[in-house]
């Protein structure tokens, strides 16, 4: 009986083994090779999620870029107003003799001419200092684009001491 009772135990002990072995065999060939796969395929699925991510920010962006775009040649087209016609040469210098005569400045144009898509003023102001700044404020509030180049201003002489010398070098660009 002891001689059989081992050989069930050995029996037991093999089949055991046998099955543990088994077990450890599948794990080790088929199910971790699986579950590498299965990482290997999240790993990926995520990149794919954050490329298409990506590009959807893209694709938005460009769309809101291209709603931006309508927007601004709306604002654009409205700024034509503010160029400076060739043919507005007289009314530029109404209106200049006009602001002059508001603020009680003397002015003098010196020069006037167009080049390279811009209309170029020399212009010589005599005042008292409130009115010059105040003729610099409506020149400024003009319906124009106009680009003050030069600006100098000097004291009078000493027979007239309140009144300023001011001269000007503007630049209006011009819309053909």
């Amino acid at each position: 009986m002891l001689k059989l009772k081992i050989d069930i135990e050995k029996k037991l002990i093999i089949t055991v083994g046998f099955f543990a072995t088994a077990v450890i065999v599948v794990t080790f060939f088929i199910v971790w090779p699986t579950i590498s796969q299965i990482y290997r395929i999240n790993a990926d699925t995520q990149n794919l999620k954050e490329y298409l991510e990506k590009k959807h920010e893209s694709i938005m962006g460009l769309k809101n870029a291209k709603i931006k775009i309508g927007e601004i040649k709306e604002e654009v087209a409205g700024f034509s107003t503010y160029f400076y016609q060739e043919n507005q040469q007289l009314k530029l210098i109404t209106d200049l003799e006009n602001n002059a005569g508001v603020n009680n400045i003397e002015q003098k144009i010196n020069s006037y001419e167009t080049k390279e898509g811009k209309a170029l003023l020399s212009i010589n102001l005599a005042g008292n200092y409130e009115n010059i700044l105040n003729y610099l404020s409506d020149l400024e509030n003009m319906d124009l684009f106009i680009n003050i180049d030069a600006l100098h201003l000097s004291a009078g002489n000493y027979k007239e001491p309140e009144k300023y010398n001011l001269r000007l070098e503007l630049s209006l660009y011009v819309n053909n």
